[in-house]
């Protein structure tokens, strides 16, 4: 889980529990222009907040005082709607956060139950065990959606230029958010098993071990965590190693741009 640091640094000044979970909306809140992040951080539900051109605002809700918390609409208009003491709030959302918002409506439900307090029929129905639906043949996109946001995963650093990448190569929001229930479903393990069937051919499979460098290197280095998800993909895809070596040498060219000292 990634937080800006102006964002990190609001929940310190505010004493906030460690958060679990956090979403980052297309915007400000209630549509006005701007910035906002919702942020679980139980036993609080915390929002922070900015217009454009203002100052962070930080806003606290105990999560049991919150009456209602859900992802409303289809992608890509997918909103998180949440309702404190008879107010209604709510923000955009991109399509690759829609799992961790369903997780924090999860989370509110179970809080607000074991406090006793009463759910909606509504409510009632979000906390009957929902099962992904996985099809018996993956489609070379569905994989290659779900491939990139399991390297998304693998460090807890997501910047803006790896989500725009993923954004750009997965042109339609829907099959993002499919490729995130696939991954949700299957696992990183399963998602490899699956792959390991054939389901690629072989440009197929160079593609994507590419994009998958291509999205590791984004941000000018690769990690231990994103080195051991490649190492495995490279394996599960029977890739030369050596080839592997070049392409990354030929990304870490690509992306040092210091060298024009601009």
């Amino acid at each position: 889980m990634f937080l800006p640091n102006e964002v990190a640094e609001q929940l310190r000044a505010k004493k906030c529990a460690s958060p679990t979970l956090a979403v980052r909306a297309l915007g400000d809140v209630n549509g006005a222009a701007g910035e906002a992040h919702v942020i679980a951080a139980p036993p609080q539900l915390v929002v922070v907040s900015r217009r454009l051109g203002s100052d962070w605002q930080t806003t606290l809700h105990e999560l049991v005082e919150v009456t209602g918390l859900s992802v409303e609409g289809t992608a890509p208009e997918r909103r998180l709607v949440w309702t404190v003491a008879e107010c209604t709030y709510d923000v955009a959302i991109p399509s690759y956060s829609s799992g961790p918002a369903e997780e924090m409506c999860t989370l509110w439900l179970k809080t607000r139950q074991l406090a006793g307090k009463d759910l909606s029929v509504k409510a009632k129905e979000k906390m009957a065990p929902k099962v992904d639906l996985i099809p018996d043949e993956l489609s070379p996109v569905l994989v290659l959606s779900a491939a990139l946001q399991a390297m998304l995963q693998a460090d807890d650093l997501v910047c803006e230029e790896e989500l725009r990448l993923v954004e750009r190569l997965i042109e339609r929001p829907a099959m993002i958010e499919q490729g995130g229930v696939l991954l949700r479903a299957l696992g990183v393990d399963g998602l490899l098993a699956r792959l390991g069937e054939g389901v690629l051919d072989e440009p197929q499979k160079q593609c994507l071990l590419a994009n998958l460098y291509e999205l590791a290197m984004v941000d000018g280095r690769l990690r231990s965590t994103e080195v051991t998800l490649l190492d495995k993909f490279r394996e599960t895809l029977g890739v030369d190693r050596e080839r592997c070596m070049t392409l990354e040498q030929v990304l870490r060219t690509k992306n040092d741009l210091s060298v024009f000292s601009y």
